[in-house]
């Protein structure tokens, strides 16, 4: 009774919540539409718009009807005062970032966006009509393909105005943008190297964001980017030392982009010493970052028998074995044990057991010991892990040096506790290869 009671109340509680922000917004509406002078309109608006700000999108529902519309897109081309006109696109940027917004941008605000950006005297105006169309990329597509067509007017900004605040923001646009969202992206890469190569830390992290969003494309456009400047290599991997965290963040999401694609182009990066920086980023403290670290050598251990060794010779290996029983987020712990899969499927004989001669059958028993003791079994490691149990068994099988068995009776004492665990779909495969295996040594 008392939880049907609490229920009642909450729901009655929320229509009346609901109730009063739809009367304050129709008062603020009304306001809207009795204002007579351009100043007074520019405050009713702000209130309007800082009121759509603070309204979560789970519950908020704009009213508008055919007369608010017709009202704004009066004011806005009679006007000439150039405050209004922006403060009304601002305004119309936020409604289109509405989950429920289905209309289009209106011809007349773009121009004004585009007279706007193209300022050269009041710089608070260039900066708030980048932050309009930050806003608004990614909501409407039409939208996106009229930045796209503006990127001239952005780039000579960014060459001609010396506010890292404006240049920041421009390379924020060219991330939301990508490279799907407009042909003329290639002029925009020798702005985002020249940010990349300064030395302001807000600068070089917005264009290595800008690198990023344009290397999850495909091998054709990482080649055009890696062809477009052959310093960029080299940046790439200073980067991933430097003191800044989003710094760091950027280029190894960067990095990591680019190793996915096919092996030239991995190697490209391997040439330029990625791969020893790439020891540091392991156990970064930002989790985001190592998860990022762990994926681009997981992706490397994926390559050629030479780009399994640059991994060796950088000392990598022990590294992961050791975060690999302390790290907590199953995202890196699978990355890792994909790293150490790569080496034992497609290594050289040597590469396997040098990682098998560093503990990787003790490090595996260890781990899955953990998961046992803390009750936490996540399936996505537990997949990876025993294929990683599995390849050490079929390379002992093959190896002529029977020294190594004893790291199959290693694995073996563990299979068995797996064999019992609930994996649904997922139930590890081939026991019965293993035991009849073990058994017969």
């Amino acid at each position: 009774m008392f939880a049907i009671n609490f229920e009642m109340s909450e729901l009655v509680e929320t229509v009346l919540v609901e109730e009063e922000r739809e009367e304050e917004e129709k008062e603020i509406q009304r306001a809207i539409l009795s204002s007579s002078h351009d100043d007074e309109l520019i405050q009713v608006l702000k209130r309007y718009r800082n009121w759509i700000s603070v309204q979560t999108k789970e519950v908020i529902t704009v009213h508008l009807d055919e007369e608010f519309y017709h009202f704004l897109d009066n004011r806005i081309r009679s006007s000439s005062n150039e405050q209004l006109q922006l403060e009304i696109a601002y305004w119309y940027a936020l409604l289109i970032a509405l989950p429920n917004f289905t209309g289009t941008f209106p011809a007349a605000v773009k121009h004004i966006l585009e007279a706007a950006v193209a300022s050269t005297e009041n710089y608070e105006m260039v900066e708030n009509t980048l932050d309009i169309i930050l806003i608004t990329i990614g909501k409407n597509k039409n939208f996106n393909l009229y930045t796209g067509e503006i990127i001239p007017i952005l780039l000579n900004q960014g060459r001609s105005l010396q506010s890292s605040v404006i240049k920041g923001k421009i390379l924020g646009i060219f991330s939301k943008l990508c490279w799907g969202y407009f042909q003329n992206a290639p002029d925009t890469l020798p702005f985002i190297f020249q940010c990349l190569n300064s030395s302001d830390s807000l600068l070089i992290a917005r264009a290595a964001e800008a690198l990023s969003a344009f290397t999850e494309s495909s091998d054709h456009q990482i080649d055009e980017i890696l062809n477009a400047d052959s310093t960029l290599p080299n940046r790439l991997a200073e980067l991933l030392l430097n003191p800044v965290e989003d710094v760091v963040h950027q280029a190894v999401r960067t990095v990591g982009n680019i190793i996915t694609g096919n092996d030239l182009q991995t190697q490209t990066l391997i040439n330029a010493g990625i791969v020893p920086n790439l020891l540091w980023l392991i156990d970064y403290p930002n989790k985001k970052i190592s998860r990022e670290a762990c994926w681009t050598i997981s992706n490397i251990s994926a390559g050629t028998v030479t780009q399994i060794q640059e991994i060796i010779n950088a000392a990598i290996i022990p590294r992961l074995l050791s975060y690999l029983t302390t790290v907590k987020e199953e995202e890196i712990q699978v990355d890792i044990l994909f790293t150490i899969a790569n080496v034992l499927c497609g290594g050289s004989e040597l590469q396997k057991v040098y990682i098998l001669n560093e503990g990787i059958a003790e490090r595996l028993c260890q781990l899955l010991s953990i998961m046992i003791e803390s009750g936490e079994l996540q399936r996505k490691v537990c997949k990876p892990l025993y294929e990683c149990f599995l390849s050490i068994v079929e390379f002992v099988r093959q190896y002529p040096d029977k020294s190594k068995e004893e790291y199959v009776r290693e694995v073996y004492r563990t299979h068995d506790v797996m064999n019992k665990l609930n994996f649904g779909d997922n139930r590890i495969p081939k026991i019965s290869y293993l035991d009849n295996f073990v058994n017969g040594i």
